[in-house]
């Protein structure tokens, strides 16, 4: 699998509860009408509840007044008047919105549309000379012409008025026009995204005001929403009530030619979904411009003739099916061409072929760089011209690119994201020379990663039909009002398949969630392990109808092993640490094999495996040390002895006294000391193995960068280790701000914790050492140590997640009272040979029965004479039930030690398990406070 997407989260840390309640949705909702630059409540209502009457005044356009004006007088005035559109679908439906309306209202009216290949896109001065000799009084423009400053002087100079309605970004000087209307030109935040047909729309309502209007914008709406999805500009503010409300009128169309051309794509009598008109119809009003004549499209949708419409809805669906395999075959010569000289890794790819149509090769383009995920030019040789058209990535500036090169360019122009050029064939390598250099010097590593966007995190529980029905309250969904995209952590996943006819595609059944999944077009998703490991999802949230039974559906865009880090830059691979060891294992209990990896003490132990539980099912997780109930041992052991597949977490007291004193499985090839990159392998005989395993962390690089108290500062980034609460409450008094993820269970907060703290440039962060892979702390200052771990180890593990560029040091802040504090739990948790033996001789003195824990607890106080705390009780209890001298039974909070008195014990503690495991980890203690010369 090729793991190449960052996942970004929109986190929403403002209170949306005020919200919640106005609006009666959920924190869900309102955390995404809030992404979605919703703040205020009344701006999310109209997002959510906007109809058609919601639309602000057209009036408020700038300059539309002034244009509605002349075409009124233009029209009383009986004057010859010429619409001049673009070539695409946003200038195509802008010219019908206009002819229609100015034709009804009485006027005389033609269009024009420049030629793709011979005239390019907007005004043109050849355009303009030759409409100039036709006579026409008043050249309305629309999406285009904004910048035509030139041209639209030559005209007014002529005679003829020029009235411009665009949406495009104006120029530093403004064509001297009797009237532009333009949302860029101080429209407001309901207006200012409006697309070529919005604003032609815009101006046909303008027009129809007052109270002999004969008209209404009704037949043009759906037009409108069809122009505002393909062009590709934002949802929000009346964006979104256009296309809600026009998809409506769009699927009930009484319009000739749409409702043939919905028949040809068997759309027919269907509700039309943006995605629909993005990829299915856009596309065959598009063809005609790019292979023909944009005027193709333009009157299918004017006709009233059903004949007519029908036959030119079924040449564009031919014009498009004939423009989809040209696209395909220079996608696949340019994808070769790039292939064999292998420039896939180029800064900025370019690909040059002779013929190769100039009206797709900007999609080939787009195509190449979703493959590649680098900027991309493509070139159609002419003789010894070519043409080009670039698109490239989101961070470099293709046309400040193109800018810096331009001495080997005829002609560039263009924007950040998509360029055209014109080159000498003799210039091109010297241009991809120049261009390449431009990309090493100015293209950043982080710029090369892909980035998913989401919404945040989501519980699967939280997946209800209620919550679907409030998604739906955000439709339409497009740019800037993307489809809400959620995280899913460590998703349980019951089964899978692959489906479609040819099996392109996965189906999921999340379990025991009642959930559906599909991820379409991934079928490279089946090889995930998904028996063995977690695995998280992006994915979108639906319902899906199956013979009468609807079910909530996560349609799956993106998904990873639960430990590959959201941040993909932080990744370097499954072929480096610690994921080298997780691929291992992963091997391994794929085949039904076992993995034993190692521990110095049950502690270290317990701070490593919540790494491992965000890596693999509990199924396969098993541990192994002396603490734990007699029959759980028994039980672990016996699977790891029959060689059943999994990882066993076992301490080196049990290890060495349990485990080599057995038979190891014949298919263990595997034992992973935590501390070592290696593992042990080649095993035959236990002595052999013994021998081969050294014990402890490497000290020298756990304290390479130990720094003086003295170098601690609060303006830094500091994660602080603590392992007690007063000590958490101390640090929390100090420093305010600190953000603590200490005694979190849920690992899921603690990812959000950790994602908060990234984002800041300094402060601290409080942790309690559990490790996780998968989700470290980027560029630490320093890791300070207000507590003292109680070993090596665990002082490795807290260094080892802290990620990024910078090396930390290592600040120990802990002291005599810490150490103290310590040497206290150990001696509360581990008792000493002598407690032991004390206890016991009270239990032989006593005799053969059973008593309360609390009763025989205070019966030994009072006959010692000091206090003994219920965890030494436990822990001395542990250890004789370990060599099978009691029993503890418990029954609700009610815990009863039966001593059996029949057995004369040759006691020896030393075949106590459990003391074996309390001796190691305080040795461990004891070694760690010899490393740091503090015994």
């Amino acid at each position: 699998m090729n793991f190449d997407r960052t996942w970004y989260l929109d986190e929403i840390t403002v209170d949306t509860r005020e919200m919640q309640e106005e609006l009666n949705i959920s924190a869900i909702t309102a955390r995404l009408l809030i992404n979605r630059g919703m703040t205020d409540i009344n701006k999310a209502r109209k997002f959510l509840y906007g109809t058609g009457e919601n639309l602000s005044d057209p009036l408020l356009l700038p300059g539309i007044k002034q244009a509605a004006d002349r075409i009124r007088a233009a029209i009383a005035g009986q004057e010859k008047m010429v619409i001049y559109g673009d070539y695409d679908v946003d200038g195509i439906c802008s010219i019908v919105i206009l002819k229609e309306c100015l034709e009804m209202l009485g006027g005389k009216v033609d269009y024009y549309v420049p030629d793709r290949f011979e005239e390019g896109y907007g005004i043109n001065m050849p355009a303009v000379e030759n409409l100039v000799k036709q006579k026409y009084e008043l050249l309305i423009s629309v999406d285009c012409g904004i910048t035509s400053v030139e041209e639209v002087g030559f005209a007014v100079a002529a005679g003829m008025d020029i009235i411009i309605t665009d949406h495009h970004t104006p120029g530093a000087m403004l064509p001297p026009a009797a009237a532009i209307v333009n949302p860029k030109l101080g429209g407001n935040e309901d207006n200012q995204h409006l697309c070529g047909a919005g604003v032609a729309y815009y101006l046909a309502r303008a027009l129809q005001q007052g109270p002999d209007a004969a008209v209404t914008g009704i037949p043009w709406l759906e037009l409108a929403a069809l122009a505002t999805i393909a062009d590709i500009v934002p949802l929000q503010g009346d964006n979104h009530i256009l296309v809600r409300e026009g998809l409506k009128h769009l699927s009930a169309t009484r319009r000739i030619g749409l409702k043939a051309l919905l028949k040809i794509c068997a759309l027919e009598g269907k509700d039309i979904t943006p995605g629909q008109v993005g990829f299915v119809i856009a596309p065959r009003l598009n063809a005609a411009g790019r292979l023909d004549s944009a005027q193709k499209s333009i009157e299918m949708l004017l006709t009233s003739d059903g004949n007519i419409a029908e036959n030119l809805a079924v040449h564009l669906n031919t014009i498009n099916n004939d423009r989809r395999q040209v696209e395909e075959n220079i996608y696949e010569q340019a994808l070769a061409q790039i292939m064999a000289n292998d420039r896939q890794e180029d800064q900025v790819i370019i690909a040059a072929g002779e013929n190769w149509h100039e009206g797709v090769i900007g999609i080939v383009a787009s195509r190449l760089v979703e493959k590649f995920y680098r900027p991309v030019i493509i070139i159609n040789w002419d003789g010894d011209m070519g043409k080009g058209s670039g698109r490239s990535i989101k961070g470099f500036d293709l046309h400040r690119a193109l800018e810096h090169c331009q001495e080997h360019l005829c002609r560039f122009g263009g924007h950040q994201m998509a360029a055209g050029i014109t080159i000498e064939r003799r210039q091109l390598d010297l241009f991809a020379a120049a261009v390449k250099a431009y990309g090493q010097k100015y293209m950043s590593r982080e710029v090369l990663y892909r980035v998913c966007r989401t919404d945040g995190e989501i519980d699967m529980a939280e997946i209800t039909f209620d919550l679907l029905q409030e998604l739906k309250r955000l439709a339409p969904y497009g740019e800037g009002n993307p489809q809400p995209q959620f995280i899913m952590r460590n998703i349980p996943v019951r089964s899978l398949r692959l489906v479609g006819g040819q099996k392109e595609h996965i189906s999921f059944d999340f379990s025991p969630l009642a959930l559906q999944g599909i991820a379409f077009r991934k079928p490279e998703y089946i090889n995930l392990p998904f028996q063995e490991c977690w695995h998280d999802v992006v994915g979108t949230l639906g319902e899906n109808e199956y013979r009468g039974k609807v079910s909530r559906q996560i349609n799956v865009k993106e998904m990873k092993m639960s430990f590959i880090p959201d941040d993909i830059k932080r990744f370097r691979g499954l072929e480096h640490m610690p994921y080298r060891r997780i691929n291992l294992i992963l091997t391994e209990i794929k085949a039904g094999r076992p993995v034993i990896m190692l521990f110095p003490a049950a502690r270290s132990l317990l701070k490593y495996k919540p790494g491992l539980e965000n890596c693999f099912k509990s199924d396969w997780l098993h541990v192994l040390h002396g603490l734990m109930p007699v029959n759980e041992q028994t039980a672990t052991a016996g699977l790891l002895s029959r060689g059943r597949g999994g990882i066993y977490l076992i301490t080196r007291a049990y290890f060495e006294n349990r485990v080599l004193k057995g038979q190891l499985p014949a298919n263990l090839r595997y034992i992973l000391p935590e501390w070592n990159s290696e593992p042990i392998t080649g095993l035959k005989d236990p002595a052999s193995i013994a021998e081969s395993i050294k014990w402890g962390c490497p000290a020298e690089s756990v304290l390479k960068s130990v720094r003086p108290i003295s170098d601690f500062d609060f303006r830094k980034k500091n994660l602080i280790y603590s392992n007690r609460q007063s000590t958490i409450t101390d640090i929390i008094a100090g420093i305010p701000t600190a953000i603590s993820e200490a005694g979190m269970t849920d690992f899921r907060q603690r990812r959000a914790l950790r994602r908060e703290f990234t984002r800041l440039s300094e402060g601290a962060y409080i942790t309690d050492g559990n490790y996780y892979i998968g989700e470290g702390f980027v560029d630490i200052d320093n890791v300070v140590l207000a507590d003292f771990p109680f070993s090596i180890c665990e002082t490795a593990y807290i260094l080892e997640q802290s990620d990024g560029d910078r090396v930390p040091g290592l600040i120990i802040a802990a002291g005599k009272k810490q150490r103290e504090q310590n040497w206290s739990y150990l001696n509360l948790r581990h008792p000493e040979g002598e407690e032991v033996i004390q206890v016991l001789d009270h239990l032989q003195r006593a005799g053969h029965r059973q008593q309360k824990l609390e009763e025989l607890t205070r019966s030994i106080q009072e006959e010692q004479g000091e206090v003994i705390s219920r965890m030494k009780m436990l822990a001395i209890l542990q250890i004789l039930a370990d060599t099978g001298l009691c029993q503890i039974s418990k029954q609700g909070s009610i815990m009863e030690i039966h001593y059996h008195s029949n057995i004369t014990p040759v006691f020896n503690i030393n075949d106590s398990i459990a003391y074996q495991e309390g001796m190691r980890e305080k040795q461990t203690w004891q070694e760690f406070l010899a490393i740091l010369e503090l015994s």
